[in-house]
């Protein structure tokens, strides 16, 4: 299981989530990823307790939430799933994120109800990519303590880097495993793109999993009725290239199988 984690909003961890999960689950239609039933299956968890938007991004309309998942967690099984699951295309599903109302932050789940959902989820989809939402917060304390990997989410900013450079801090100095840690450089611009990606490494000295342009044109002709990438633009076939090499065999340096926990 991978979260993916906002440096500030705007860097588009939404986006990035809903996209790569898409990516991810055409490699299982097309036959590039092995598995079977549910190890063939994607799940996109929307996480996000200040701003949930992974319904919107996948324009589906669910009848359920991950609140819902987690007070209902005791009676989790295959067979009732499909109550809190939302399809989202084929095998993608949604678990959306807290009805919010407007409201303020949605009353944390207890740690047992954390980790009951997330070992069902790991045991019923070949990956989970959970949309975290931007900056670190107590649910995402929480969360990230049950992911095998996290992928942050910056862009070409200063503020953006800089309160990367924060997270970082905060995350190793917790005694989060640098080696679980993998950045994805966002909106990057063309001209200096190779100055960022060096930039980055240097400054945080780590290397960047994966560069995706500045595409808003692309995303912005989407269809506004079904979800799709769009495979023929620069963002698309960036972000089918981080696919490919999530699907990697992990050998130290990618985060190959970052999605997959061990059953």
């Amino acid at each position: 299981m991978a979260g993916v984690l906002s440096a500030k909003g705007g860097c588009g961890a939404t986006t990035v989530t809903c996209h790569l999960a898409a990516a991810l689950r055409r490699a299982y239609v097309n036959g590039v990823i092995a598995g079977k039933d549910g190890a063939r299956k994607v799940l996109v968890a929307d996480l996000d307790v200040q701003t949930p938007a992974a319904h919107r991004a996948l324009r589906a309309a669910p009848q359920r939430r991950v609140g819902d998942a987690f007070e209902n967690v005791r009676r989790l099984s295959a067979g009732c799933w499909s109550e809190f699951a939302t399809e989202a295309g084929e095998n993608l599903d949604l678990l959306a994120g807290f009805d919010t109302g407007g409201s303020a932050r949605p009353p944390l789940a207890e740690p047992w109800r954390i980790e009951g959902l997330f070992r069902f989820l790991s045991r019923n989809y070949g990956w989970v990519l959970a949309d975290l939402g931007r900056n670190l917060n107590p649910a995402v304390w929480a969360f990230i303590q049950n992911l095998d990997e996290l992928f942050i989410v910056t862009a070409p900013d200063v503020l953006a880097l800089y309160q990367t450079r924060s997270i970082l801090h905060t995350l190793t100095g917790r005694g989060f495993d640098k080696a679980r840690l993998h950045l994805i450089l966002n909106r990057n611009q063309r001209g200096p793109q190779d100055f960022w990606i060096e930039s980055i490494r240097k400054m945080f000295e780590m290397n960047v999993i994966a560069a995706l342009p500045d595409d808003g044109p692309a995303l912005e002709r989407l269809s506004r009725d079904r979800f799709e990438i769009p495979a023929a633009s620069p963002f698309g076939r960036a972000i089918t290239k981080l696919a490919t090499r999530l699907m990697a065999p992990a050998d130290g340096n990618t985060a190959g199988n970052a999605g997959r926990k061990a059953h």
